[in-house]
């Protein structure tokens, strides 16, 4: 019986998505036929069912940053809890899976809950530049300076070790990551 409330989870999650991800504008031209050519017409909404669960979550987080970033937040909270229980069904997350949760949270106000699921996979890579960068925002944001210069501290340690790796997620998150950069610098020197 568990398994089937897994499957309606599922089905519910990527329904929602598929709605999530249809474009707000009406389409300009009819969808091609079978014989009609190999790509899909432009405002086609993507084919939720050809990608993995983290694709599909991957998606709704960067609809959510790009509504949140345009000053949309109504669309961006609108999508949050999908893209939630969209992550919720990767397993295993990876730290990058990681920090876009823990942005998500933070995007909600929920600093507390942004901190946790940072601190949570930290235990298993506590150097990772981006997890101690969102760790020391939400701890910032929670009123803990001596959490989030805590935290600085250690990315900045990390820095040069972390950024010889060449993880895809230090170049996908280059922004954010140099903007981390300038937080700790700041904390340090003051």
């Amino acid at each position: 019986m568990l398994w089937a409330s897994g499957v309606f989870a599922g089905v519910l999650i990527i329904g929602a998505g598929y709605w999530a991800l249809a474009p707000d504008e009406p389409e300009e031209a009819p969808r091609p036929g079978p014989a009609a050519g190999l790509m899909p017409a432009a405002g086609t909404p993507p084919d939720l069912s050809s990608m993995t669960p983290r694709e599909a979550a991957d998606r709704l987080y960067d609809r959510i940053m790009r509504a949140a970033s345009a000053g949309d937040t109504a669309e961006a909270l609108a999508f949050l809890p999908m893209a939630l229980d969209a992550y919720g069904l990767v397993v295993p997350l990876d730290e990058d899976g990681h920090y876009h949760v823990s942005l998500l949270h933070a995007l909600d106000g929920d600093y507390q809950m942004s901190r946790d699921v940072a601190e949570r996979a930290l235990a298993d890579a506590p150097s990772h530049l981006l997890l101690l960068g969102a760790a020391a925002r939400a701890a910032s944001e929670l009123g803990d300076s001596d959490g989030a210069n805590a935290y600085y501290a250690r990315f900045m340690e990390a820095w040069e070790s972390e950024r010889a790796r060449g993880l895809e997620e230090y170049s996908m998150h280059a922004i954010p990551l140099a903007e981390m950069r300038e937080a700790a610098e700041a904390r340090a020197g003051g």
